[in-house]
């Protein structure tokens, strides 16, 4: 798991899936409602900052 800052100067956590070299991330993001299920999704490259 990383951590960094996106955009907005907002924490994301992120983990890299395969080689890290390539770049394909998960980011997880919060939900507003409170019994959401948490979810993941692949992020688009070069949002994570890495």
């Amino acid at each position: 798991m990383y951590v960094d800052r996106d955009e907005r100067d907002a924490l994301v956590l992120f983990f890299f899936i395969g080689d890290p070299d390539n770049g394909s991330t998960y980011v997880l993001r919060k939900v507003a409602a409170q019994n959401a299920p948490a979810t993941a999704t692949p992020a688009p490259r070069g949002e994570s900052g890495q």
